[in-house]
């Protein structure tokens, strides 16, 4: 329903209002606001000019201006000065600021310990339980006579059987095993370690309490002995092996063998004596290698590829 001429004349004097009351009230605050400012600086020249009329009274009698420990103003003769100087030099240190500090000793002794105790907890759990998403995996070594000294890609291990070995890397892997006395089947035993699977080698032992002398005759000395893939020590040329068949490999970096390998019967009648020539080996070449079964492990200088 519109409004009469009379309703819209009240209301627009009314909207007036509100607003002139609105414009006042707005004008009266700006006002206060501006005397209080004034009122400010007029109360900080005040204390600048105290201030300034203080300490040119007290310099022209001979005093200095010292800061007190609670942070005040104090006007003293340099005599005065100086003792207050040497108290505060000689003064020991309350009880409660040498508390403060043991406390503060303390807190940095149990940070250091929580910060040690993390460290060792991270180190521990990184070397012992790697993260699932590495490409690991996990070997079982078993033999029917325990504490054969295990080998993995030809490489000695501080781990003996029966044994799990964890966080083995994932791929083709050659394992092996060496008990002094004991003819071992098979020689080599090649697995396929999956991420996070487990594998598990049985090996077999035979006592072989029999032993045979084996000489070896090179060219060149200072070279390794591996016996059925696996480092051999030995004394002069001469090495003692269980009675059987194994395979002769030396090694000498820079040099090439030939032949290769020896497969040699060992017996107790007599030395069995192996020559080998050793050869300057100045280039690298390729090579290609076959067999009538699949599977077989190749051997280059003595390690498995």
């Amino acid at each position: 329903m519109p409004l009469t001429p009379e309703e819209e004349k009240r209301l627009r004097e009314k909207i007036r209002k509100e607003l002139e009351e609105r414009e006042r009230r707005i004008r009266q605050s700006q006002e206060e606001e501006e005397k209080e400012r004034q009122r400010r600086m007029e109360e900080r020249l005040r204390i600048q000019i105290r201030e300034e009329e203080e300490e040119r009274f007290y310099t022209e009698r001979g005093y200095v201006k010292y800061i007190n420990h609670r942070g005040g103003v104090e006007w003293l003769t340099p005599e005065e000065v100086e003792q207050r100087k040497q108290r505060r030099k000689s003064r020991k240190p309350s009880s409660r600021r040498a508390a403060r500090k043991k406390r503060k000793v303390l807190q940095w002794v149990i940070n250091g310990g929580i910060v040690f105790i993390a460290l060792f907890t991270f180190l521990f759990f990184y070397k012992f339980y790697p993260a699932k998403g590495k490409s690991v995996g996990t070997v079982v070594v078993q033999s029917d006579v325990p504490g054969a000294r295990i080998f993995i890609d030809g490489i000695e291990t501080p781990r003996f059987t029966p044994d799990t070995i964890p966080n083995i890397k994932a791929g083709i892997h050659y394992i092996s095993i060496y008990k002094e006395g004991f003819a071992i089947w098979p020689p080599v035993v090649r697995i396929a370690v999956g991420k996070n699977k487990t594998q598990s080698v049985q090996f077999q032992l035979k006592n072989a309490a029999q032993m045979g002398t084996v000489m070896i005759r090179t060219n060149v000395s200072g070279y390794s002995v591996f016996v059925d893939g696996i480092p051999q020590a030995y004394t002069g040329n001469t090495l003692e092996l269980p009675v059987g068949y194994h395979t002769i490999m030396i090694i000498k970096k820079g040099y090439l063998a030939s032949p290769n390998y020896r497969r040699i019967l060992v017996t107790t009648s007599q030395p069995k004596v192996v020559d080998f020539t050793l050869e300057p080996a100045d280039e690298i070449a390729s090579i290609r290698v076959f067999s009538s079964q699949r599977d077989a492990a190749v051997y280059i200088n003595g390690k498995y590829t």
